[in-house]
């Protein structure tokens, strides 16, 4: 019997056929195997990864006085559009402590007090992971 695989199937003599279509079953059961190939990070927006890091950080970032997040985009009517981004909270605090922008290089993580860059990062947990803990 063949083995299937998401790139297509290979006989137990080596020999092997093009990877299958939705429409196509891969073996006697009807069973059909789709390929998901990862997509790029779109450009100036959060990915689903993204927003889904942030969420689950905001889990754990209570232990460190961040009670709050907010996600937004910054497009503007005269065609420049900045991107996504998102804004960190502290507990008890009006303005945003910390935010994290989404760019075609990845995401810029600053201050939002002193508008100091911290840095670029390839992933929302690195950049949720540089984020300071709260002043006593």
């Amino acid at each position: 019997m063949p083995t299937s695989f998401a790139q297509g199937t290979v006989h137990a003599d080596g020999s092997a056929k093009e990877p299958p279509t939705a429409s196509r079953p891969t073996h006697e059961g009807g069973a059909v195997i789709l390929a998901f190939h990862p997509v790029a990070r779109p450009k100036n927006r959060f990915t689903v990864r993204d927003r889904m890091e942030a969420t689950r950080w905001m889990d754990e970032a209570d232990a460190h006085d961040y009670t709050r997040l907010e996600f937004d985009n910054a497009c503007e009517t005269s065609g420049h559009e900045p991107g996504d981004y998102v804004l960190i909270y502290a507990r008890r605090a009006s303005w945003a402590a910390w935010g994290i922008a989404s760019h075609e290089n990845g995401l810029t993580l600053w201050n939002a007090s002193t508008g100091l860059t911290i840095g670029c990062y390839p992933t929302m947990r690195q950049a949720l992971q540089a984020v300071a803990p709260v002043a006593p």
